[in-house]
């Protein structure tokens, strides 16, 4: 974001609002944690037979595919010296796809009008959130002040907090205007917007459509014993991770910050044959600490709260649709109530779905799915 005044460019070496060496540092730390957490389903070498990342990198900026690869490097460092190709470096090159069929693209909110427009008359017509709007006009004119242009609750305040925020975890010093207090307020009505994004079907099927088939032929192949690749990552965005995991009524509140995973982990129940997910997230660094298994209400039952691959897969169904469509401008759309169907542990396959927030003036998340084929679930 080039926001006259607020930005320090001379710590932005890849360009404004590309990734940083603090976010290259965090995605490839998260890597090290997933293969210390999975080293023993990935193994110690790198096979692409067995591992494919994919990414829609068409349109956006290289922060994405940067991220992606920062955290590959992390998972798969050579694992001994015949695949090392300069014997003194630590890194070996890992593909990241792009353009295809299993993950067409991913929009950002505010490239869609549609949600937009939600978004806006939401703003216009929601007496709480009027309230909240009249309660924060002074930070509003502060900021605005301070920019030289009008900053609303809309994504011109986006465009600056993200930018404060970026300077905050690198360190550097902040406007004047930005006092403890200030920060404080401005952080507040910046995480009240991000879930505003999250309140109604549509706007949560905006973020979920463009990744809904993907993970629907995914598990239908690991429901019918398909071939695919045991570890799969797809590149997604912050308000991606947040809606699936409102989509399962699983999200907490907490939006996801820079460098967090969503991971999906897949078991094959040996008593009833049946196959189920468990949905974790790592949110942001430490990297030293656990995951917290989510617990959506619709999977509760025979297996506690790990859900059927069933309803996962009708969960996905719900929020498929043309993005075209989705996000053409109306003049009103009744937001849809949710469909919610019950069915209700040793693993057979893993799938880990990993969105990395990325440490630049817009976040994004980077996607992981191993598929785990070992009997080690005998335990159970």
């Amino acid at each position: 974001r080039r926001v006259h005044g607020y930005n320090h460019t001379q710590y932005w070496p890849r360009g404004l609002g590309e990734l940083t060496n603090l976010g290259m540092r965090q995605h490839y730390s998260l890597g090290k944690w997933l293969k210390s957490r999975y080293e023993s389903f990935l193994g110690r070498y790198y096979n692409e037979s067995r591992f494919k990342a994919y990414g829609p990198f068409e349109g956006t900026t290289a922060r994405m595919r940067d991220s992606a690869l920062a955290q590959l490097s992390g998972i798969w460092p050579p694992g001994s010296t015949w695949q090392r190709f300069v014997s003194n470096l630590d890194w070996q090159p890992i593909g990241v796809h792009q353009g295809s069929s299993l993950v067409p693209s991913v929009t950002n909110f505010n490239k869609c009008p549609a949600s937009h427009q939600k978004m806006v008359e939401k703003f216009a017509s929601d007496p709480k959130l009027l309230e909240f709007q009249e309660k924060h006009q002074n930070m509003l004119k502060i900021l605005s002040s301070d920019c030289g242009s009008t900053v609303k609750m809309d994504y011109s305040f986006f465009n600056v907090i993200d930018t404060l925020m970026c300077d905050h975890f690198h360190n550097l010093s902040l406007p004047e205007i930005m006092s403890p207090a200030n920060f404080k307020a401005s952080v507040h009505i910046y995480e009240y917007m991000l879930n505003l994004q999250l309140y109604s079907f549509f706007l949560r099927k905006v973020q979920l459509a463009p990744l809904a088939e993907s993970f629907i032929e995914i598990f239908r192949k690991i429901k019918t014993r398909e071939p695919q690749a045991d570890f799969v990552t797809i590149v997604g965005h912050d308000t991606n991770i947040a809606a699936i995991l409102a989509g399962f009524q699983a999200y907490n509140g907490i939006w996801p910050q820079y460098a967090s995973a969503l991971i999906l982990e897949t078991y094959l129940h040996k008593a009833s044959g049946k196959f189920v997910v468990k949905i974790l997230e790592k949110n942001g660094p430490p990297f030293h600490y656990d995951v917290a298994q989510m617990r959506p209400p619709m999977c509760k039952g025979r297996y506690g709260h790990l859900c059927p691959i069933d309803t996962v897969i009708e969960r996905f169904q719900l929020y498929t649709g043309d993005l075209a469509k989705i996000c053409a401008p109306k003049k009103s759309e009744a937001d849809q109530s949710w469909i919610i169907k019950h069915y209700a542990i040793v693993p057979w396959i893993v799938i880990i779905l990993i969105f990395i927030l990325m440490l630049g003036f817009m976040s994004c998340h980077y996607i992981s799915m191993p598929i785990h084929k070992d009997s080690c679930y005998d335990k159970i």
